[in-house]
């Protein structure tokens, strides 16, 4: 009795220290509307491919000042990374691999950034699941983004049989299947969102990113953010 006593005791102070870390680490003003018309949260990589010419690599998620969750298949490439990429002033800065804090499985990665950067409409960060309660639970209905050429497509997407998609998800990912037809696009690195309340105020809370390539009918495996979330705060450098 006693052994599983100090077992519980201890997985309470694991839960406070967690809460603690996140609080100290992340942004409280997370995950709120501004006046932008795309998502301020929205960073874009892109690789030299060759001497002259970059190719676009994958999108990033602004959680603070100065950390980008993105996946972790990460080129070796010289890298350009674009604050801002729907804003009127947008911010460019150059990266290598060694950039990047990849998570023990290596399907997704920390990008820190040169410096801590303000906020605007056109940069916010989202907010991360950290809470118990939006650990445990998943909305019925969330938006994707998708990016085919040049338009941009946010399909409303709910949980679907492991069979919809084109990879089966592991434990920590779900098979997400849009509502209505979309286009099927390779959605790596995309984000997974819905709105959520916290402390009363409704914000945009990331639950879900897309780490594999392939598509099936407009299906995509999503890795679970909320199962990553110390992981993530653990490595954010104050």
């Amino acid at each position: 009795m006693a052994n599983n006593r100090a077992i519980i005791v201890l997985s309470l102070l694991a839960i406070n220290v967690a809460g603690l870390n996140a609080a100290e680490k992340l942004p409280k003003n997370c995950g709120k509307p501004t006046g932008s018309t795309q998502d301020p949260w929205m960073v874009s990589f892109s690789y030299q491919a060759r001497p002259n010419s970059w190719k676009h690599w994958n999108t990033g998620t602004v959680i603070s000042q100065r950390y980008v969750l993105t996946k972790g298949d990460v080129p070796s490439q010289q890298m350009s990374v674009t604050l801002k990429p729907h804003g009127y002033t947008r911010i460019y800065l150059s990266a290598t691999s060694k950039d990047f804090t990849k998570s023990p499985d290596g399907e997704i990665a920390l990008f820190r950034l040169d410096k801590n950067h303000s906020f605007d409409d056109y940069f916010q960060p989202i907010c991360l699941p950290v809470s118990q309660v939006l650990q445990s639970t998943w909305p019925n209905q969330l938006t994707s983004y998708i990016k085919v050429g040049d338009r941009i497509e946010k399909p409303a997407m709910s949980e679907g049989a492991s069979s919809k998609c084109a990879t089966s998800p592991g434990a920590d990912e779900l098979c997400m299947v849009p509502i209505e037809d979309t286009t099927c696009a390779d959605t790596t690195g995309t984000q997974l969102y819905a709105s959520a309340s916290i402390n009363g105020d409704q914000r945009i809370v990331l639950y879900g990113l897309a780490v594999t390539p392939g598509c099936k009918d407009g299906a995509h495996v999503f890795k679970k953010v909320a199962s990553h979330v110390d992981w993530i705060v653990d490595n954010i450098k104050v």
